[in-house]
């Protein structure tokens, strides 16, 4: 068998085993798993990658409408802070000014719904960058329960990313509390319920950089891994793939969930529609 063949059946193998372990998922949960429809691509489905580093981080990915923004955050002397790596930690960028607090007042003028336009939805992706058995996760959940307005939105989730915790700590998640996955690794029936979603990085699939065409053999991979993350139920992303035009239309084409973008208002426009 070739590289690629096992490569497939790998990945098949492990994502079909998310399809019959997650079958009594919560009720958004149980939403995703229902069989997949061509996607009607809108800036619900654009990501604000590394959106603390934006000029006006959370509030041009907000205006946008983007359906998710991310937020990497360390844990220091009991504050969580914002950054991409240690040597950026600033005491006066914390996930609670930059983020929670905004996100809160948005809800409380809409009345319990993210945006203005009630259909429409928003994902907050924490990247926890402190090691696995750090109390990060555990702070973080404690911080947002401790803002009311967060709290009951149906159109409100929140997924970490990262250095997520052992699978009894996911399994033991409720309400909007959701987690980010990788394609092929596994998981318990339980903490699977978890998973929303599953990233990875596109550069393990290609190196394209977004000229011309990827090739078909690049393309069938990442497809196939794209069919099984939706076989099982879940949502996928690729971070670090190229970010222009050609790419977007491939990512739609691949039937990808989120685009990634360090590019708010190009991809806006791409999308065509806000909200």
């Amino acid at each position: 068998m070739s590289h690629f063949g096992l490569f497939r059946l790998c990945i098949m193998s492990s994502l079909m085993s998310l399809l019959v372990l997650t079958g009594c998922s919560s009720a958004q949960s149980t939403t995703t798993q229902r069989t997949q429809t061509k996607i009607q691509y809108s800036v619900q489905n654009a990501h604000s990658h590394n959106d603390y580093e934006q000029p006006r981080f959370f509030f041009d990915a907000y205006k946008a409408g983007f359906g998710s923004m991310e937020a990497d955050i360390y844990l220091v002397d009991g504050d969580l802070l914002v950054a991409h790596g240690k040597n950026e930690i600033d005491p006066h960028r914390s996930l609670a000014a930059m983020y929670l607090s905004p996100l809160a007042n948005n809800l409380k003028m809409n009345k319990g719904y993210p945006y203005k336009n009630h259909q429409a939805n928003l994902e907050l992706l924490i990247d926890l960058k402190d090691p696995k058995d750090s109390p990060a996760y555990q702070k973080a959940v404690t911080l947002i329960l401790s803002y009311k307005a967060l709290k009951g939105s149906k159109h409100l989730r929140i997924t970490f990313t990262g250095n997520i915790p052992s699978d009894s700590v996911m399994a033991a998640a409720t309400g909007m509390f959701y987690f980010d996955g990788v394609p092929g690794r596994s998981y318990s029936p339980d903490a699977q319920k978890r998973i929303y979603m599953l990233s990875d990085n596109f550069a393990d699939y290609s190196a394209w950089k977004g000229e011309g065409e990827i090739s078909k053999e690049d393309y069938r991979k990442l497809k196939s891994t794209v069919e099984a993350a939706h076989a099982a139920g879940k949502k996928i992303r690729f971070w670090n793939a190229p970010d222009n035009k050609t790419a977007w239309e491939t990512m739609e084409k691949l039937g990808v969930d989120y685009i990634n973008t360090d590019k708010i208002d190009a991809l806006a426009v791409f999308l065509h529609k806000t909200y």
